[in-house]
């Protein structure tokens, strides 16, 4: 008869592996991007509502392009 406990340990230690040095390094990046997002974002919607909208524009559009630039790595699971 077979032991489900240490079946079932076998797989959770399989599926659970350690993150490598490329994986941290990815996810500074991404952590960074994130962080140039927000407060581009930010940035742009203060410009914005002060009368400054095509500077405020041209802003917040580099900030979605960052934010692509993120969700891209992610989900490609770069």
């Amino acid at each position: 008869m077979l032991d489900t406990d240490s079946q079932d340990n076998s797989l959770q230690e399989r599926r659970h592996r350690r993150p490598n040095q490329l994986h941290k390094t990815i996810t500074i990046v991404r952590n960074a991007l994130n962080l140039i997002f927000i407060i581009a974002a930010i940035a742009g919607m203060i410009l914005w509502y002060q009368g400054n909208v095509e500077t405020g524009k041209v802003i917040i559009y580099a900030a979605i392009a960052i934010k692509f630039a993120e969700s891209a790595i992610r989900l490609l699971k770069l």
